[in-house]
């Protein structure tokens, strides 16, 4: 690592070149490819990052899905760094070695956005609050958990719960509470 520079130059790109390619097989079964543009996309990935998570100078941004999801692209690499973001790659799963693990990486890294998927929330929600709250987790402002589209009712509790324990100062609507 100490013979590579520390910089990466810039690479001057049309707003049409593409950026990735994503292929799904959808309800057909088949393999079909769609095609995300520069601008259009990293604008998008940018202004969401920014503005939807309340992304400031200097916080910590963490999106624990997996890098591969359209999600995890999206939100661990692409948002994040184009706003000069700093943001933390999760691997593993949120249970080894413990239901703690994503609090413990909270806490090191003092994340003040978190974000996840209700799959994530359900499966550590059952492991009970005493992981959350061995943890200092007052560096965090937001918490986000994508939504279930096939499933809008599945997890609603569970995600009110998770939301209460990780952040105590938190309200339905995501407000901070007076004080806190």
């Amino acid at each position: 690592m100490n013979s590579e520079r520390t910089y990466c130059p810039i690479e001057h790109m049309d707003s049409e070149d593409t950026l990735f390619l994503l292929y799904t097989s959808g309800s057909t079964g088949r393999p079909k490819g769609v095609a995300h543009t520069t601008a259009g996309y990293l604008l998008q990935a940018a202004l969401t990052h920014r503005y939807v998570f309340d992304y400031h100078d200097g916080d910590v941004f963490a999106c624990v899905a997996d890098i591969g999801w359209i999600t995890g692209h999206s939100y661990v690499v692409y948002g994040p760094l184009c706003n000069g973001a700093t943001t933390v790659l999760f691997e593993s799963i949120p249970l080894y070695p413990d239901a703690g693990r994503y609090w413990d990486m909270v806490e090191r890294h003092r994340v003040t956005q978190f974000y996840t998927s209700p799959t994530a929330i359900r499966s550590v929600a059952r492991e009970g609050d005493a992981f959350v709250k061995a943890h200092d987790r007052s560096s965090l402002r937001v918490l986000g958990a994508w939504a279930s589209p096939s499933t809008p009712r599945r997890g609603a509790g569970t995600t009110r719960w998770w939301a209460k324990a990780a952040a105590p100062w938190w309200t339905p609507g995501g407000r901070r509470k007076p004080g806190a």
